[in-house]
């Protein structure tokens, strides 16, 4: 369900209308205005979908803000939701999607054994196959937020450094980062595949299976498919993130440097994010190489 400047407009006078106080009525824009500039800042259809919500979230969370900010927020998006569908005459979209509650939120993501699962049902010689396997490969290798990613050219990827140059980034600041040898010789047979492409001129990376683009949506959809051929738990785009930054913390690379490629503004919210579910990981590998037994 997209959303139009004149809907929000809309939605404010019939809060008006019932009676709402001012500061509710500002409350609820706020909470809208920022999940409609979070769509555009990450190039994101603003629609009211609930893969677009639970990656807002993710966002909000990542960036640091408060769950109880991120809850007031979610709240006021799914009752704008509820009346634009009341309004139209449609099912409201988001009626499932539950608000995340006023504590700090676990951090998921796949495990090593589940990536490997995802990574293993995109080994094929399809175009399609090369070129999951390549942006998924990587997502989970850079830490690159999926709007870095799909905008990207192929004149920014360097495949004998192994670095790629993100130039539409959130802070608007271009930067550098690098990947696994896998990745690399995973872009390197996406480019192969994709030189018979029809659009094959075309400047952007990432393509369609056909004539059509390769967007948010089509890696969403990419992911919850490769998810469920897999048999592990839905993917979503900025779960690869949390992964990366896990991964990257548990092998000894510096907060200061995964702040640094992952384009966080404040490595203490990097410690706070990741901490807790670091010291969990190494408690659980610690008691299992032990050998304890029952």
């Amino acid at each position: 369900m997209r959303v139009l400047p004149e809907d929000v407009a809309s939605w404010e006078r019939r809060l008006r209308a019932a009676g709402r106080k001012p500061t509710t009525v500002a409350t609820y824009r706020k909470g809208v205005e920022t999940f409609l500039t979070w769509c555009e800042r990450n190039s994101v259809d603003q629609t009211l979908a609930p893969e677009t919500v639970f990656d807002w979230i993710d966002a909000m969370q990542q960036v640091g803000n408060r769950p109880a900010t991120i809850r007031t927020h979610v709240l006021a998006v799914k009752r704008f939701s509820k009346w634009l569908a009341s309004e139209d005459d449609q099912d409201d979209p988001l009626r499932r999607v539950q608000p995340p509650t006023a504590k700090a939120p676990r951090i998921e993501f796949p495990t090593d054994a589940e990536m490997d699962a995802l990574f293993k049902v995109c080994d094929g010689k399809l175009f399609v196959d090369r070129r999951d396997l390549a942006v998924i490969r990587f997502l989970a290798s850079t830490g690159a937020r999926a709007s870095e990613c799909l905008r990207m050219t192929t004149d920014d990827l360097n495949l004998d450094e192994r670095v790629a140059l993100l130039r539409h980034t959130k802070s608007g600041e271009a930067r550098t980062v690098t990947f696994s040898p896998k990745t690399e010789y995973a872009l390197d047979r996406y480019l192969r595949a994709r030189r018979t492409h029809k659009r094959a001129k075309d400047g952007a990376l990432w393509l369609g299976a056909n004539s059509g683009t390769f967007g948010y949506k089509a890696l969403y959809a990419t992911l919850q498919v490769r998810s469920k051929a897999a048999g592990i738990r839905p993917v979503r785009p900025h779960v690869l993130r949390h992964y990366w930054a896990h991964s990257s913390l548990s092998k000894g690379v510096s907060t200061l440097a995964v702040q640094a490629s992952g384009g966080w503004s404040d490595a203490r919210m990097l410690s706070e994010r990741y901490g807790a579910s670091l010291a969990q990981a190494r408690a659980v590998q610690e008691f299992q190489a032990k050998g304890w037994d029952e």
